[in-house]
């Protein structure tokens, strides 16, 4: 077993989740007409996703926005509690993850107070 790529995995494991939360709160802000897919059964033919209301809206990106940050201070403790025990490489490899996170993550939460 490599420790090294143990270590990758488990990063990209909380950036993959951080960045798909990300993802989901620009497909909610995309929607100029005001639905997104729930989960739920559709309301229309099917395929249609169901009718949001613009206040259900800014409930689930403000929920989505809280995950991804969550997510991002969760690898941004690990750097700290862990410097010092990382390679080089596993050291540079979760710079990059938070480096990139963060500007999606204010790219994406500027965005949803333009809209609100």
């Amino acid at each position: 077993m490599n420790p090294s790529a143990d270590f990758r995995e488990f990063v990209a494991s909380l950036a993959a989740a951080s960045v798909l939360t990300l993802k989901t709160v620009e497909e909610l802000l995309d929607r100029e007409d005001g639905t997104a897919s729930t989960g739920d059964s559709p309301s229309g033919a099917e395929g249609e996703p169901k009718p949001l209301t613009p206040d259900q809206i800014t409930k689930r990106v403000g929920s989505g926005l809280s995950s991804a940050q969550r997510l991002i201070e969760t690898l941004a403790m690990l750097e700290e509690k862990t410097k010092g025990n990382l390679t080089e490489d596993e050291g540079e490899y979760l710079q990059a993850a938070l480096t990139e996170l963060r500007m999606g993550y204010v790219r994406v939460s500027g965005r949803a107070r333009k809209t609100s």
